[in-house]
């Protein structure tokens, strides 16, 4: 499987990050697509990636799902996914975008006494899953989609986040 992983971005904070961003995304991506099967039965998979600031990553949360205040990640699916079922997907997946904010990442990882690089690399996999399709609305599948995170996280040596 070829993945092709673009990343945009437009703020100054992800500066002194942005090295480790690309690398952890890279290996994320792959690693989760495996875990989940998608690497088995897709040819090329492309992942679009905004790091931004809190005022834009606010504007797009305001726009997109009437939520006027900054959030850690949006992700807006190209398609709709059935979560754990890609056997009906034609050889290229463009799963779609997914936006992360440097403040609230960072005053989240202060917050829950975790690493910077820990707390991004849990919400780019979260990320990454919302655009394959799972959810954690239902409490089912926010068992199902917890238990894919823990696992690929473990992979990425990052410790349980829940």
């Amino acid at each position: 499987m070829e993945l092709n992983i673009e990343i945009n971005c437009e703020s100054d904070k992800w500066k002194g990050f942005l090295a480790d961003a690309e690398l952890i995304l890279n290996d994320l991506a792959n690693k989760a697509l495996e875990e989940i099967g998608v690497s088995n039965s897709v040819e090329y998979v492309e992942i679009s990636v905004l790091l931004t600031d809190n005022n834009n990553i606010r504007k797009l949360n305001r726009d997109y799902r009437g939520k006027d205040k900054p959030t850690n990640v949006l992700s807006f699916p190209l398609e709709e996914h059935d979560a754990g079922n890609y056997n009906s997907v034609a050889e290229q997946m463009l799963l779609g975008d997914i936006a992360l904010a440097y403040e609230i990442i960072l005053q989240e990882a202060n917050e829950q006494e975790k690493s910077f690089k820990h707390h991004y690399t849990h919400l780019v996999l979260h990320g990454i899953l919302h655009l394959l399709g799972y959810d954690h609305i239902e409490e089912d599948d926010a068992e199902e989609m917890e238990s894919i995170e823990i696992n690929v996280l473990e992979k990425m040596e990052v410790a349980n986040p829940y």
